[in-house]
């Protein structure tokens, strides 16, 4: 989807159901224990989300995330064509 050949509202389609619809079938939820006990054994608060379109899954578990690790966390979202409409 970052080639410029793909058209920008194939992209965006994309990325808006990526960052509706895969939150809600909460299929990244395999992945928190992992992140969780990184960030408990590193002593950070700070993740860099790379790719992560419009918001990517961390935003969706941020409040989790947080209650777990015990501490606000920063989230930096990155992307080499970001999509604007970032929900939070």
């Amino acid at each position: 989807m970052d080639q410029q050949w793909c058209p920008d509202v194939v992209r965006r389609l994309a990325t808006d159901f990526m960052g509706t619809f895969l939150p809600k079938m909460k299929v990244h939820a395999p992945a928190l224990p992992a992140l969780v006990e990184a960030l408990r054994e590193t002593g950070s608060t700070n993740i860099v989300d790379l790719c992560t379109g419009m918001g990517g899954p961390l935003l969706a578990y941020k409040r989790q995330l947080e209650a777990e690790v015990g501490a606000p966390l920063t989230i930096t979202l990155t992307d080499l064509f970001p999509n604007h409409r970032v929900r939070d």
